[in-house]
């Protein structure tokens, strides 16, 4: 049976010092939390997956947050099944869509990559309050 991981990618509008807070904190958290094993009957959250899984999936989304484009407005997610990942989220600009599948697909021991990531409507007037949100912050 194949264990599942999931793992959240996630930049929400904050101010500099909220976001080093967030980075700090998910650079804590990150291998505990998220490198768990599914188990139909128990749920550690301490619980880590298979060594290269893991390994995996820590170069899956070391590959997403290098994205050129990748900003605070975007929301990026991955979940990983064996050597399958399937892409989660919505994103502001569509390249950043093709960009993130196509860097996914070129990670050592990825099979397949599933792409259902979002791209959110293109507006000027979106952006500008997503500016708006993100200086109030």
């Amino acid at each position: 049976m194949r264990s599942r991981v999931s793992r959240k990618i996630s930049n929400r509008a904050m101010g500099a010092a909220g976001a080093v807070i967030l980075l700090a904190a998910a650079l804590l958290i990150a291998p505990q939390a998220f490198a768990q094993k599914s188990d139909k009957n128990h749920r550690d959250a301490f619980m880590r997956g298979e060594l290269d899984e893991e390994q995996l999936a820590q170069k899956v989304r070391h590959e997403l947050l290098m994205l050129p484009y990748y900003g605070v407005f975007d929301d990026l997610a991955f979940r990983l099944d064996g050597n399958v990942v399937t892409l989660l989220g919505a994103v502001t600009k569509p390249t950043l869509k093709s960009d993130a599948e196509a860097v996914i697909n070129r990670v050592p021991g990825v099979e397949k990559v599933i792409n259902q990531i979002e791209v959110l409507p293109l507006s000027p007037m979106d952006d500008r309050i997503r500016m708006a949100e993100y200086r109030d912050l």
